[in-house]
């Protein structure tokens, strides 16, 4: 994983409250280990909303909730660690650059959100590992027929408007058409990402770089942040910064 310059906040931005309201209602559990820590970073990045030879450009933020993910992940039952297992290898063996068009494809950060909102939603004790996938294709094809995957930190943000309808009506018959639940319930398919040997490893996941350079939607074409306002925000609310 490449190295990136980043600000990290002491403090939780107003962009993320509702995801804390919406965890403390259905996670409680889960939001008093997190809330004591935001582990939200801002990280110089453009949106190429403008020319990169400009001011603005240089001067564009966002907001990055990889350590976030990563908490999440690590505080899974070991069901849900199944659950990104299965849906990681199904995305891997069927989708991803399996299916191409127009030179575009699903990122796995869409992966990864499906996820994180079927591990806030539903409970998976005592469900089979067949059950588990069908589920997770139930769940998913609903998203991609919606065109409409809300970002899981971040309100009215669409992770699906950048695809062609094409793309998603293809990814969408491949799951329920294409996916092969013998060899997912015998534990045959292999997940091509490092760190899981298998399909269902149920060690704490790491953070995949194609994840942290897509999670570029993370904040892009939401806010343009320039760096002098910034810092005049954190000197005014009299937060501490830890440069990294």
């Amino acid at each position: 994983m490449d190295g990136v310059l980043a600000l990290k906040l002491n403090f939780w931005p107003q962009e993320c409250q509702s995801f804390l309201k919406r965890i403390k209602m259905n996670r409680p559990q889960l939001y008093e280990i997190i809330i004591v820590n935001p582990n939200v970073y801002a990280v110089s990045k453009s949106s190429n909303k403008y020319s990169s030879d400009t001011i603005e450009s240089q001067l564009e933020f966002r907001l990055s909730f990889s350590k976030i993910e990563l908490k999440l992940a690590e505080l899974r039952t070991k069901e849900e660690k199944i659950l990104n297992g299965i849906a990681r290898t199904i995305f891997h063996k069927y989708l991803h650059k399996n299916l191409i068009i127009d030179q575009q494809y699903l990122q796995s950060y869409f992966i990864k959100t499906t996820v994180l909102w079927m591990c806030e939603k539903y409970c998976f004790k005592y469900m089979s590992k067949k059950q588990i996938a069908e589920k997770w294709i139930n769940f998913t094809c609903h998203l991609l027929e919606k065109k409409y995957c809300k970002h899981y930190f971040i309100k009215n943000l669409n992770l699906l408007n950048i695809y062609s309808n094409e793309l998603l009506k293809q990814a969408i018959s491949i799951l329920k058409n294409d996916v092969d639940f013998y060899s997912i319930h015998h534990n045959k398919i292999q997940s091509s990402i490092t760190g899981l040997d298998g399909l269902f490893d149920v060690a704490p996941e790491t953070i995949v770089k194609e994840d942290y350079f897509y999670a570029a939607l993370d904040y892009i074409g939401n806010i343009v942040l320039h760096f002098t306002r910034w810092l005049y925000l954190l000197e005014f609310h009299s937060y501490k910064v830890q440069l990294i």
